[in-house]
């Protein structure tokens, strides 16, 4: 069940009143910028506590993320959401999966008119998660996130900016979150 602030003070009252209770309350805000992603494990703030190594279920973020607007998610969510939106990603190299290499994301034929998918939330998945978010937004651009870019069947790879992660090294200047061997750095002049 999802409540609102207010609603939420209340049952605090009764979650922290019972004996042994038999659900958890837990705090959850949409990551619209990338700093608000320790939200999206819905593993924040719990009352009372959640149990040691406690996950929460990938189908409940998903839809938790779509309910509430996020824009921002990890990388390692990005197979899910796809899966879930009913997309068929199919890998460039050999024909395998490898990691960040991936075609443009193939719509379902639902989103080419043809039939749906067996089980999407509706029938056209793509469009109806860009209107949301356009509501959820009140307008506001989100065409440069990670969700709008699936919103506009664009691919991402892990080593887009989107998933990089500012860390401080032992100097403390900032550096990149993915190893900086693995990513080729190009520089162009005007020549």
């Amino acid at each position: 069940m999802i409540v609102i602030p207010e609603e939420a003070e209340h049952l605090i009252q009764l979650i922290c009143d019972a004996k042994r209770p038999t659900t958890h309350l837990l705090t959850y805000a949409a990551s619209v910028t990338r700093r608000m992603l320790h939200f999206n494990k819905l593993d924040y703030f719990a009352i009372p506590n959640l149990p040691p190594g406690w996950e929460a279920p990938t189908w409940l973020t998903i839809e938790l993320g779509f309910f509430a607007g996020r824009l921002y998610f990890e990388y390692d969510e990005y197979d899910d959401i796809c899966q879930y939106l009913g997309s068929q990603e199919v890998s460039q190299k050999q024909g395998r999966k490898s990691e960040g290499m991936r075609s443009p994301i193939k719509l379902s034929s639902a989103e080419e008119g043809g039939a749906p998918p067996c089980q999407s939330f509706t029938s056209k998945p793509l469009t109806f998660l860009q209107e949301w978010l356009s509501l959820k937004r009140k307008g506001q651009d989100f065409v440069h996130t990670p969700m709008g870019y699936i919103c506009q069947a664009k691919s991402l790879t892990v080593t887009h900016p989107f998933f990089c992660r500012v860390e401080e090294d032992t100097r403390g200047e900032p550096t990149t979150g993915y190893n900086n061997a693995d990513v080729e750095i190009r520089e162009f002049s005007e020549d």
